[in-house]
């Protein structure tokens, strides 16, 4: 849940895995800045159910780098 709490992180939709909800992507640091994760979710009823959360890609950590030395 720590990532959600990084200024810098990237939301981005994942509606190629619902049509019945809106589900979302993030990527960020975790709290203590030792990995970047990419984390799959939807909010339901003001709560935030989780479905995936694993530690991203390089690939995906060069695009979150990226964006944030603009």
């Amino acid at each position: 849940m720590t990532v959600f709490n990084d200024p810098f992180a990237r939301l981005f939709d994942d509606s190629g895995h619902s049509v019945a909800e809106s589900r979302e992507i993030i990527i960020g640091l975790s709290q203590k800045e030792r990995f970047f994760l990419l984390v799959y979710f939807t909010e339901r009823e003001g709560s935030v159910r989780i479905f995936s959360a694993r530690k991203a890609s390089k690939l995906k950590r060069q695009d979150y780098e990226e964006t944030h030395r603009a």
